[in-house]
């Protein structure tokens, strides 16, 4: 075999040209090879035992976690709730009963719990070696929420919806149904029931109204949710309170403090005659219309 040569001629400024010779043989190509065949085969064989390394590192963390018996689902603690119960909770998130708690992915228990409408915030913690425990925050009802094109029928199980005390819409869990018949109903304009999104704040004109009056009357009586039954929008410059007794009185849309004084009076007033109102018109500031039970209109204050 013929070797090769590399010839390289340097020049100086006051010397003759100097030719360096570098001459490569068989044997050094075959030397360089053999070293990078053994520089190879050593990579080579590092990066099979790492995989091997983290292909037994991840059967024995499988082993010693998901599947070991030791850590199989054994119990579930939920605590107490008017949103769910632990059956309706294995439901919800798919708990795999007889899975190990270390494979279970407790990130997308709590997204898909806190994504529901009626739960404000939702926390998932394993125990081991079996136990996965639940911490829920739901929504406390202040008021039905009442909109026809929408399907939202007051106090039924199936199209109740219900609003809390941020404002938020949400459908009536069973847990709570019981609880809530005592409420209020607040109505929703017609024309306002495509503005309803559940999970959503309710920005509505008309519920926005009912809620303020709801709340004057929680000011004037702490005991409003016994003896406010229904809020209604009324034409466009009026609301309409029903009381449980079945009183209907209209409010303007100013000056509901007083107003509402003035019914609170009227009320007791017609209690203590031994009469019973049926309509009471609360705008003007004296000569209010009242319709009592069985009577004609007639003036009760002056």
């Amino acid at each position: 075999m013929q070797s090769s040569k590399k010839i390289k001629i340097s020049h100086s400024d006051n010397r003759s040209p100097v030719v360096h010779h570098r001459v490569i043989t068989a044997k050094t190509l075959l030397f360089v090879g053999y070293r990078l065949a053994i520089k190879g085969t050593l990579v080579t064989l590092c990066v099979a035992v790492a995989a091997w390394l983290i292909h037994f590192g991840y059967n024995a963390f499988i082993h010693a976690y998901h599947s070991n018996p030791e850590y199989q689902l054994r119990l579930v603690q939920l605590n107490e709730n008017t949103a769910m119960n632990e059956s309706d909770l294995a439901k919800i998130v798919q708990i795999p009963l007889d899975g190990s708690i270390m494979a279970m992915d407790i990130a997308k228990m709590e997204k898909t719990l806190a994504s529901r409408p009626e739960i404000i915030s939702a926390s998932v913690k394993r125990h081991l070696p079996g136990t996965l425990q639940f911490e829920l925050e739901v929504r406390n009802p202040i008021a039905w929420v009442e909109c026809l094109p929408k399907n939202f029928i007051a106090k039924k199980l199936e199209q109740g919806h219900l609003i809390d005390e941020q404002g938020i819409l949400y459908p009536c869990p069973a847990l709570q149904f019981d609880a809530a018949q005592s409420l209020p109903v607040i109505v929703v304009a017609r024309e306002e029931a495509e503005e309803l999104v559940i999970g959503k704040k309710v920005e509505t004109k008309s519920a926005r109204r009912a809620l303020q009056l709801l709340s004057i009357a929680q000011n004037a009586s702490q005991d409003s949710s016994t003896w406010v039954a229904r809020i209604s929008p009324y034409r466009t410059w009026g609301i309409v309170l029903t009381t449980t007794d079945g009183v209907e009185a209209t409010f303007g849309l100013d000056d509901q403090e007083r107003q509402m004084n003035d019914l609170q009076i009227a009320l007791r007033h017609a209690k203590s005659l031994g009469q019973r109102l049926k309509s009471i018109n609360l705008i003007p500031r004296k000569n209010l219309p009242v319709v009592l039970q069985n009577a004609q209109p007639q003036p009760l204050f002056r």
